[in-house]
Order: structure tokens, then C-alpha cells, then sequence
């Protein structure tokens, strides 16, 4: 099982600014790319855990990398 904090973390900067621009994106427009960093980490973490986490969870999950990196949590 992976945690969707294992793979977030691994992001470098320009990965996780990428993801926010994407997440932007998604909300202006109410499309997410086929190519986004988010679409890739849901996969991921999908494949890992043999599940199927629901893609309007995913704006948590970078937002709570970004604020960790930037709050020091």
C-alpha cells in the first residue's frame, strides 16, 4: 500500500507547481488535461492500491503538499 503523501513528496518543485497550474486550470475551464501530473499520481496511486480514489479527491491532495512545503508540516 502507498500513501498518497509517499508519492507527493517526491515531486520536485517544478513537478508540484505544474500540478497546481493543472488544478487552476481544472477549475477554470472544468477540464483536467489528459497529460496533468495529477492524473498521473491518482494512477499511480490507484495501481498501487488496487482501488479507484474519485478524481474531485485530487484537489486535496496537492494543495496539502503545497501547504506542507510551505508551512513546514
Amino acid at each position: 500500500m502507498i500513501l498518497f503523501e509517499e508519492i507527493t513528496e517526491k515531486l520536485t518543485p517544478e513537478e508540484l507547481e505544474s500540478a497546481y497550474r493543472d488544478l487552476v486550470e481544472w477549475n477554470n475551464i472544468g477540464i483536467l488535461k489528459m497529460e496533468s501530473i495529477i492524473r498521473n499520481i491518482r494512477n499511480q496511486y490507484n495501481k498501487e492500491n488496487n482501488t479507484e480514489f474519485p478524481m474531485y479527491g485530487m484537489s486535496n491532495v496537492i494543495l496539502n503538499e503545497i501547504a506542507k512545503r510551505h508551512y513546514g508540516f
